[in-house]
Parts: structure tokens; C-alpha cells; sequence
């Protein structure tokens, strides 16, 4: 049985941040950082060091403000980028200390792609097997490399 890992999902996620801030063309290094660190779950062996970090970072995704500078940029947009981002960041977050809930953590990315305007269908490359568990093992460098082929085809119709 197929089923998409917590990893997978925030991977995905910050393909669909990423593909809106294309479409908005938007730029800023604390976007790109966020956009990393949920990139940066599908490989590391301490989930909870990850999660650390993550909340060390400038934009965390866990309803602190949004940095000035991106603020002004998005305009109008600010309540949707907020939307998406802690929907992004709520797919690992809201599994690290409580019940795993994958129902939950699939609610989470597909309220993040809703926000991103993007198709929340995975494609099979992020399936995992019902024996990888709900985070999931770290991945390959092979399929981080799929991952990131597919994430870069994402397109938001913002």
C-alpha cells in the first residue's frame, strides 16, 4: 500500500511556495530559506534537531510575523502567503508532539496548495510504502533528485 510520508508531503509543500512565489515573482532570502528547511526533513536523521531549526529560522511558519521587507512585497497577498506558510510548516509541526495523524498532516498540504493556487494530486514519485512509516526514512540522493525535478515543474495559476 502507497502512502505519502510526512517528509514527502512538506517536501511537495515547499514546491507549491515556491511555485507561487515564481508566479508573484517574488524574491527574499527568508522565503527561500523556509522553502529549504522543509526541503532539508526529507534527508536528516533528527527530526527533532530539524525541528529546532526550523523555528530558529527568520520566517517559521508558526505565526510569527512575517518579515517586513516581504510584507511590503506581497501587498495585498500577505494574508494568503501567511495562510500558506503556516499550512506548510503545520504538516511536520503539528505531528512532532502529539497523536500521528496523517489525515491531518494531508488537510495541512492540501490547505497549502489551495493557498499556492497549485494541484494538490502528489505525483506516485512521493508515494512511500506502508513499511516506511508515517515520517518516513531520510531519501535517497536518486529520489531527493526526482523530488526536486518534480517540484520544479509545479506551476501556480496566481
Amino acid at each position: 500500500m502507497k502512502l505519502f510520508t510526512v517528509r514527502a508531503l512538506s517536501f511537495r509543500a515547499s514546491g507549491a511556495i515556491e511555485a507561487w512565489c515564481r508566479a508573484r515573482k517574488l524574491s527574499s532570502c527568508s522565503v527561500a530559506e523556509f522553502c529549504a528547511g522543509l526541503r532539508e526533513l526529507a534527508t536528516t536523521s533528527d527530526v527533532v534537531g530539524w525541528n529546532e531549526g526550523m523555528n530558529s529560522l527568520e520566517l517559521t511558519g508558526l505565526g510569527d510575523p512575517v518579515p517586513q521587507s516581504v510584507a511590503q512585497e506581497l501587498g495585498d497577498a500577505l494574508d494568503r502567503f501567511e495562510e500558506m506558510i503556516q499550512s506548510a510548516r503545520e504538516i511536520s509541526a503539528s505531528q512532532m508532539f502529539g497523536d500521528e495523524d496523517r489525515g491531518e498532516a494531508v488537510r495541512f498540504f492540501t490547505a497549502t496548495c489551495r493557498s499556492a493556487m497549485v494541484d494538490s494530486r502528489l505525483p506516485k514519485i512521493f508515494a512511500g510504502s506502508s513499511v516506511d512509516g508515517f515520517w518516513g526514512e531520510s531519501v535517497s540522493d536518486q529520489l531527493l533528485s526526482e523530488w526536486n525535478k518534480a517540484n520544479r515543474t509545479m506551476v501556480s495559476q496566481e
